[in-house]
Order: C-alpha cells, then sequence, then structure tokens
C-alpha cells in the first residue's frame, strides 16, 4: 500500500507485455486477477495525480476488457519516456501463451 505512482506505473507497464505486440519488452509481471486486484488497490488508497486515468485502466482489466492493451501499454511506456518499445498490436491467443511459456515457467508446470 506504500507504493510510489512509479512504482505501479512499471508494474501495470509490465504486465502488458503479456498482451503486446513490440520490437522490445524489459520485464515481465503475469497479467493475473489478483495481481490487477493488488495494484488497483494500491492505486484507491493513494492520491496519485493520474488515479482516475489508472484506475479507468485497472477497471477494464478487472473485467477482462483487454481490447486497448497497446494503448494501455504505450501510455504507461510514454510516462516513463520510453524510446525503444512502443507497443503497435495486441498478440494472438496463441503468441500470449507462448510468452508465458517463456517468460513464466513457474505458471505453465
Amino acid at each position: 500500500m506504500n507504493s510510489t505512482k512509479i512504482d505501479v506505473i512499471v508494474v501495470m507497464h509490465k504486465m502488458t507485455h503479456q498482451k503486446v505486440r513490440a520490437e522490445e519488452k524489459k520485464g515481465a509481471i503475469p497479467m493475473l486477477d489478483g495481481t490487477i486486484q493488488q495494484v488497483y488497490d494500491v492505486v484507491t488508497v493513494n492520491n496519485f495525480d493520474n488515479k482516475n486515468s489508472l484506475l479507468r485502466i485497472l477497471e477494464k482489466w478487472k473485467n477482462g476488457n483487454f481490447g486497448n492493451i497497446d494503448e494501455d501499454h504505450n501510455y504507461f511506456w510514454s510516462l516513463q519516456d520510453g524510446e525503444v518499445g512502443e507497443a503497435y498490436g495486441k498478440l494472438s491467443p496463441a503468441e500470449e501463451a507462448e510468452f508465458i511459456k517463456n517468460n513464466f515457467r513457474y505458471m505453465t508446470q
């Protein structure tokens, strides 16, 4: 609950990597319901200047809506002054499964 805005942005950015197409991705955190809820809880109790935007994105994710996940990624990417790795689309279900297999081995065992 004592996470900073930057901590939240980094976590949410890394969560999007599971679902987006980008030339370069640094880090990955599984996009799991429990993780989404934890981040939502942190944002809810804090007064970040972009709290409403973060909550809107988290609400979509909580509802399983990842239709604009590439735009969500690029929002976090721009907040971190991204220069390489802008998202340019979404992974197919098969590509996402491969990403999970390659990055979260403990989840596929």
